[in-house]
């Protein structure tokens, strides 16, 4: 049901939602983003009527905002605060608490198809048990690949594993170990 729910997705048009409720995941939103550290603007935050989807990782703002986001409505603002990560790309700022200040400028939701045997033939089936089936086939496939590819890739550590060098081939030493890296 999963895949098929990915399915209905592809393709399915964004609308404005025109009604004032308040945001959801998964809806589009449009947000004006601004960032400042206690040094000054984030200018990596900084956004304007830019689209991200609420509730998606990695969706072009910080996940604190993107998380503030459901709940509010259209024209609200709100200022979340967060600590930037130790990893943070600016070594000068990691660790710095930050405050994003972001409004809502629009909001758009995916009006999903019906799952019916027009959909089905969108996709190249003639119904949706013949659709079901071939998600059923492809889902069944790739489980049997993963498995197979795995038992290879332990095979080959598992061998690798046994080799012993002796002697004073340090180049050969090396090699086994890069070997074994890359596994």
């Amino acid at each position: 049901d999963a895949v098929l729910l990915e399915l209905q997705k592809e393709g399915a048009p964004w609308e404005e939602v025109t009604d004032p409720r308040p945001i959801k995941t998964g809806d589009m939103v449009y947000v004006d983003l601004e960032g400042f550290t206690t040094e000054g603007p984030l200018e990596a935050a900084a956004r304007e009527n830019f689209p991200t989807i609420v509730g998606l990782a990695r969706a072009g703002v910080p996940e604190v905002v993107n998380t503030a986001l459901e709940g509010m409505k259209v024209g609200e603002e709100k200022d979340v605060t967060d600590t930037l990560p130790d990893d943070y790309p600016l070594e000068a700022l990691r660790g710095l608490d930050a405050t994003y200040h972001v409004t809502v400028l629009q909001v758009k939701a995916q009006t999903l198809p019906e799952i019916d045997d027009e959909l089905a033939k969108k996709l190249g089936y003639d119904t949706v048990p013949a659709l079901r089936e071939a998600v059923e086939r492809n889902l069944v496939r790739r489980a049997e690949e993963n498995a197979e590819s795995a038992q290879v890739e332990k095979s080959i550590s598992d061998l690798v594993a046994g080799w012993a060098l002796e002697g004073p081939d340090v180049m050969g030493q090396d090699e086994v170990k890069d070997m074994r890296g890359d596994l």
